[in-house]
């Protein structure tokens, strides 16, 4: 071949190309929203609330025991009398315009039956929550056996 004929391929492929590029539906196909703000409300009318940490530890008895930051204030005996508390609480907290944040802290010995079922009653009170789980504790206590 020679070297014209190499340059009109080269030129055909980058036709092609160009021509593929323009036609095709180039659009992004998925988004991810990153937490934060929406984009639709402006951050200065949005009213500002206190976080309050709000611990519901599982005991291995099955009985729970509600406390804001270390002080305890409730000890419900079942999960029913856990939602009622918690109901109270966060009536009271939406008075003084806090936002409870749950931290479900179960001991180790506690069932995962028990964790599950504090996690439903904050879900489905709509609440945000999290679950402290001590691995780190199960680890380093393995290690020492």
């Amino acid at each position: 071949m020679s070297g014209g004929m190499i340059v009109r391929m080269v030129d055909l492929v980058l036709i092609l190309l160009f021509g593929f590029i323009g036609v095709s539906d180039i659009q992004i196909k998925r988004q991810i929203k990153i937490p934060g703000l929406k984009s639709t409300q402006d951050p200065q009318s949005k009213e500002q609330h206190e976080n309050v940490f709000l611990v519901i530890e599982i005991l291995r008895d099955g009985t729970y025991i509600l406390k804001v930051g270390e002080q305890a204030i409730a000890a419900p005996s079942n999960p029913e009398a856990l939602r009622a508390d918690l109901r109270n609480l966060i009536r009271q907290f939406r008075i003084d315009n806090k936002r409870a944040l749950v931290v479900i802290n179960p001991e180790p010995d506690a069932t995962m039956q028990q964790t599950i079922d504090v996690f439903d009653i904050c879900e489905q009170e709509g609440l945000n929550k999290s679950i402290n789980f001590h691995l780190a504790d199960q680890l380093t206590d393995e290690g020492k056996h």
